[in-house]
């Protein structure tokens, strides 16, 4: 079997729509057995107000009571009356259960799914997640269980799901198992995509990387080609660009707003930093418009260290945000000939993944411990450090992803860590 790769990736994010994630735990593998949701949390102890989940025996009141079994057609009618009132309370209950435990996810406890989690995708409430060797699990976020499990078609090829990122209703799915492959999911029906199109082989090397944006997709193939698609409203790619460097291409960003990329990794001149591709609107050579070095993120005698990786990159407004080992930079691109870095921000840890959903960014890493760091952008040039909250200790965190009434935490081999939150 091939080497694993490490790889990373991020989405554009909209509401309700977001996902981010990064990977350096591609060779760790782990199965572990099913259990119901609530069970599976280590860091939730329950309120001494929370009630169990009921356990009533239905029983029909006369019999219970020792009276005669026959039963005229009155008594029959208010048996049945008596079962449904019974019936209708069970649900109230376990119902009213289940809402409190999923109340106390708002404070400070997380959620953990002891499943193998690298990225993980949300669309309203239903929760996409890549497990790598075992496939793609949709999960539902209202109760953590699972709607269904696809294991990878290892019949076309497929060895792994590694990224997975959205495009309309489509579900691309990334296997980073050398020589790796890009395959689509038709999401018209959330809880149960289904296999569409052919398989696509690429050219993967490490720190591969993922991005979409409303009509595009792009892999970072490390020392591959970043590949460009189109992507059309059926799902169907059609190539758009290539972009070769003898250098690697670690991460990759499509704009959304303009026809170009920004692409980072090292540069020619021994550092680390940021390239601007222009891309043509139809099939022809994309061209270079600018670089610029990232004080902090650059190569030792040319050769990259991963722990200063970009890990992920968001275009707000006319600002780049990009969250690398230093901490958080902020690159003003509204004119692509001439990128500035306005600042970095210190965030003390080792940044994994980030995301952006609204006014705020959300950035995963380790330090001491794993960390989440809540950061506002409403001033994109000038962002500030809201909050830090510590993760649960085992935690690797390798991707985040909030929507609107979630945030989900990917813990590689640790399991998905999930919270519910307020905006």
């Amino acid at each position: 079997m091939s080497n694993k790769l490490d790889v990373v990736a991020t989405n554009v994010q909209v509401p309700g729509v977001v996902e981010s994630g990064h990977s350096q735990y591609g060779h760790f593998l782990e199965k572990r057995p099913q259990t119901s949701f609530f069970s599976r949390c280590p860091f939730y102890t329950p309120p001494p107000f929370l009630p169990s989940p009921p356990s009533i025996v239905l029983k029909c009141p006369r019999l219970s009571q020792g009276q005669p079994t026959t039963s005229t057609p009155r008594q029959k009618a208010r048996d049945m009356r008596s079962i449904v009132t019974r019936l209708s309370l069970i649900t109230l209950l376990t119902t009213l259960c289940l809402h409190t435990q999923l109340a106390c996810v708002a404070g400070h406890d997380w959620f953990t799914l002891p499943i193998r989690a690298n990225n993980i995708l949300i669309i309203d409430q239903t929760g996409y997640v890549s497990m790598n060797t075992q496939g793609l699990s949709v999960i539902n976020m209202v109760d953590g269980s699972t709607f269904t499990q696809l294991a990878p078609d290892q019949s076309k090829g497929i060895a792994s799901t590694d990224l997975i990122a959205h495009v309309g209703n489509t579900l691309i799915a990334l296997d980073a198992y050398a020589p790796g492959n890009i395959s689509t999911y038709d999401m018209s029906t959330p809880s149960a995509p289904t296999a569409t199109g052919s398989v696509r082989t690429l050219t993967l090397d490490r720190f591969t990387h993922l991005h979409t944006t409303s009509s595009r997709l792009a892999v970072a193939g490390g020392t591959g080609p970043v590949k460009i698609w189109d992507v059309d409203s059926a799902g169907a790619l059609k190539t758009l660009a290539t972009i070769s460097s003898s250098n690697e291409q670690n991460v990759v960003h499509l704009s959304e707003k303009k026809d170009q990329i920004y692409i980072f990794g090292p540069l020619a001149t021994n550092s680390f930093g940021l390239r601007i591709v222009a891309l043509p609107p139809t099939e022809s050579a994309p061209k270079e418009v600018s670089q610029l070095a990232i004080d902090g993120a650059g190569n030792t005698k040319g050769s990259i260290l991963p722990v200063h990786l970009a890990v992920s990159a968001h275009e707000v407004e006319d600002t780049l945000l990009v969250a690398f080992a230093k901490g958080l930079a902020i690159i003003d691109v509204k004119d692509p000939t001439t990128p500035t870095l306005l600042k970095t921000l210190d965030l003390k840890l080792q940044a994994t993944a980030m995301t952006v959903y609204g006014k705020k960014a959300y950035v995963v890493g380790t330090a001491s411990t794993p960390t989440l760091v809540t950061i506002d952008i409403s001033a994109p040039s000038a962002p500030t450090i809201l909050e830090e909250s510590t993760l649960p200790s085992n935690c690797k965190p390798v991707s985040v992803t909030v929507s609107d009434q979630y945030i989900a935490i990917a813990g590689h081999d640790t399991g998905l860590y999930m919270k519910r939150i307020v905006h």
